[in-house]
């Protein structure tokens, strides 16, 4: 079906599925979902494809919650890194002490 062989899908369907009729309404059935499927599916083949991420209402607050998720965890400042570039003087003698990698302070401050 997905590669536009429809007819022998149906064949194959009415000879195992509909006793040899091809109008059989569990071979039309089974046609009719194997084109949702395909329909579905076939944005997974394109992987640049990001639709998905913003054709609802409901995906778009989705992406807003993560992304806003992921931005505050990044500045909400609970790095080390952070106390360093906002202040080292202030900041670094206080963080110093609790690492366990620094032998000597007297020296590094």
């Amino acid at each position: 079906m997905a590669q536009d062989r429809e007819d022998h899908a149906r064949k194959v369907l009415a000879k195992y599925h509909g006793e040899g009729d091809a109008d059989h309404p569990m071979v039309v059935l089974q046609i009719h979902e194997m084109r949702q499927q395909i329909k579905t599916d076939a944005s997974d083949k394109k992987w640049w494809d990001y639709r998905d991420l913003y054709n609802r209402h409901s995906a778009r607050r989705r992406l807003i919650c993560v992304l806003g998720m992921a931005c505050f965890g990044q500045l909400s400042g609970n790095s080390v890194s952070l106390f360093d570039v906002v202040d080292p003087l202030v900041h670094l003698p206080l963080v110093l002490p609790s690492s366990p990698y620094v032998p000597d302070l007297e020296l590094t401050i």
